[in-house]
């Protein structure tokens, strides 16, 4: 089986290949998850597990909201004679909640895991504590099988948790929130393209003591297109062009004629609504100038845009339509780069760097001098810049992909340095381990 998935590989690229790898190794190598052969495109590609069976990958993190051990997941393959693959995958926190993002995995392109909700108003859904427990996030499951000469990858993603209070026969406080994701992944027996489409829903209860409705779901829902090619130009390169798009809708409103009586709340209902919709246009090029070093190039354009509608429907707060906001981001362009090259047969070291160059800008229609800071258009343009460093251990089926904290490597750590600065060895770390 070993034999039969490098030659795959092999076939795909005419480059070689280095060995299994992880998420933290494509964000390592200038976050290019779209343009690397890796077992992290099953999240934007879920036809993609069908070459990853058999595996175990662990995913730790201690930046971005994490410092834990938060994911876990197994490729699981089934029969010989016509083989699938399911993999299941846990995660911890944070708690997947009508906010300002999605925390969902499948299929979840960079640009589409911001909105952008009013903060005046109404509660939002995400001020509601769930759960206080654990976690809403249930599981994430990726299905893949081949028909015919085509591979086919299935992906699902499951969140849901609730909360309720009673302290009499007639207080009784419910809240609740669920999401769903699916995601559907077409991939060749020979591997030159991808394609994906995923959609995911959610809704919510969110009721007061009295049984009255605070908000409820005004739409909700996100979809996401894309795909990619990969074009042999000569033995040592490779270009994959791709392109995908995005577009939603998250909303609420409230929806129950007599709210205005319920004590618990103030006497201004609003219906919020924020869309979306989203483009990435780009062309990578994979670099193999000798044996075991790899560059990686990706070079495009993105575009986004928000639209947030927040309208007074009822109230005696002497309400009017408040502003509508609208804000758009070009990176025109952006570049990912990233270099890993054999440093020991048990060791790799990758280096990579990220450039959007950014154009920002936010206007407010009615230019109410109230909730737009006395603005009624901003305009902003930068270069958002990140840089990567980490390195790839290799143990026959073990492999750990690390993404570092340079500060270590400037300052070593605080026994030595006295520096209170390099408190992380790594950022991010992922486990690998091979069931073959």
């Amino acid at each position: 089986m070993r034999k039969l998935l490098i030659l795959t590989l092999v076939l795909v690229f005419a480059l070689g290949s280095m060995a299994f790898a992880t998420r933290t190794r494509v964000l390592t190598m200038g976050n290019n998850n779209n343009v690397l052969l890796d077992d992290a495109n099953i999240w934007l590609y879920p036809s993609r597990i069908n070459q990853y069976p058999n595996l175990g990958i662990a995913e730790m993190e201690n930046y971005q909201g994490f410092d834990d051990f938060y994911q876990f997941g197994i490729h699981w393959k089934f029969s010989e004679s016509n083989p699938w693959v399911l993999g299941t995958y846990i995660s911890l926190g944070p708690d997947d909640l009508p906010s300002t993002y999605s925390t969902s995995e499948i299929s979840n392109y960079s640009f589409t895991s911001n909105y952008w909700w009013y903060e005046y108003g109404a509660a939002k859904p995400s001020d509601v504590i769930i759960n206080t427990r654990s976690t809403n996030r249930r599981i994430d499951l990726l299905y893949g099988r081949k028909f015919g000469t085509t591979q086919f990858g299935f992906g699902f993603g499951y969140s849901h948790g609730s909360d309720s209070r009673k302290w009499d026969d007639t207080l009784n406080t419910k809240y609740s929130f669920s999401k769903y994701t699916v995601a559907l992944g077409l991939t060749p027996e020979d591997g030159k393209w991808d394609v994906a489409i995923s959609y995911s829903m959610g809704t919510w209860t969110d009721e007061s003591p009295l049984g009255y409705k605070l908000t409820e779901p005004d739409g909700y829902y996100d979809f996401m297109i894309g795909g990619r090619y990969i074009y042999q130009y000569n033995p040592t390169i490779n270009f994959v062009p791709h392109a995908a798009a995005t577009f939603g809708s998250h909303g609420q409103k409230v929806d129950s004629a007599g709210w205005a009586d319920d004590p618990w709340v103030d006497d201004n209902g609003i219906r919020v609504k924020s869309k979306q919709a989203a483009f990435e246009l780009g062309c990578g090029m994979q670099y193999m100038p000798t044996t075991n070093v790899l560059a990686v190039l990706d070079f495009g354009i993105q575009y986004r845009s928000v639209k947030n509608t927040d309208i007074a429907w009822k109230g005696t707060s002497g309400s009017s339509p408040r502003d509508d906001q609208k804000e758009r981001t070009f990176n025109i362009p952006y570049w990912r780069i990233g270099l890993e090259g054999e440093v020991f047969n048990w060791m790799d070291v990758r280096l990579g760097a990220t450039s959007d160059w950014q154009s920002f800008k936010a206007e407010w229609d009615q230019g109410s001098t109230t909730y737009s800071s006395n603005y009624d258009e901003v305009k902003s343009n930068w270069a958002e810049n990140t840089t990567f460093l980490g390195v790839g251990l290799n143990f026959n089926r073990l492999h750990i992909d690390t993404y570092t904290d340079p500060q270590i490597v400037l300052d070593g750590f605080n026994f030595i340095s006295g520096s209170d600065e390099a408190d992380h060895l790594n950022f991010q770390v992922s486990v690998l381990y091979e069931m073959f």
